[in-house]
């Protein structure tokens, strides 16, 4: 009679253990602790010293000046957790009664948020004129962004 109940408590375990999981760090990310050093009419070279190649170039094609807007990404923190998605109907043997049961178990998938940095600097004529900082939020459920 106990062992009735046996794919019941199997299943309640390995959900307890599913939702227990945790992502480790992310070692490579970059060092939050410095400043955003931009400065007007600093030299595209140093520009690109402090914070690297842009992600994106976008020239600007506005009252014939030489000008493109260079924009950069970056993660400054992600979480993770793991999000029901629905069930989905398992079958299971009971060797004392000679039966097959069916149990509905959850289906849980990986969410990942990341917050994001964005910069946008406006570069003319190879040299820094303005900038703006924006913040933001992405989501994926496995690999799906929303």
């Amino acid at each position: 009679m106990k062992l009735r109940f046996l794919p019941l408590i199997s299943a309640c375990v390995a959900t307890l253990l599913l939702a227990g999981c945790e992502t480790p760090p992310d070692t490579e990310r970059p060092n939050l602790t410095e400043k955003f050093v931009v400065k007007r009419g600093m030299p595209a070279e140093e520009l690109v010293a402090v914070l690297g190649e842009p992600d994106i170039r976008q020239p600007v094609a506005e009252y014939s000046v030489d000008a493109e807007i260079w924009v950069y990404n970056r993660t400054v923190g992600s979480d993770s957790k793991m999000v029901l998605m629905g069930t989905e109907r398992r079958a299971f043997w009971d060797p004392i009664r000679r039966q097959v049961y069916y149990l509905d178990m959850p289906v849980y998938q990986p969410e990942v948020t990341a917050a994001v940095e964005v910069s946008e600097i406006m570069m003319v004529k190879d040299q820094v004129y303005s900038w703006e900082r924006r913040t933001g939020g992405r989501r994926s459920v496995e690999g799906n962004g929303r």
